[in-house]
């Protein structure tokens, strides 16, 4: 399970779009100052973007090996 929030992690930080949207709705769904419906929305959409992100296979993070004791990335 871990492995697979650390994936999706990765891939949001990847894209800085995706990352400033993911943040700035994460905030919104904290906000007090905002009604519950507002809040309650921000969550959906927020669980909505998790969710194609984590299908999106344009957004996959790069694939590394080890070579002579050195990390490289393949693709």
């Amino acid at each position: 399970m871990k492995d697979k929030v650390d994936s999706i992690m990765n891939k949001i930080r990847s894209n800085t779009e995706i990352h400033r949207r993911a943040t700035e709705l994460a905030i919104r769904s904290k906000d007090e100052s905002t009604s519950v419906l507002d809040r309650m929305a921000a969550l959906i959409e927020l669980n909505t973007l998790i969710q194609i992100v984590s299908k999106d296979d344009t957004l996959n993070e790069p694939e590394y090996k080890w070579v002579n004791g050195a990390r490289v990335k393949v693709k």
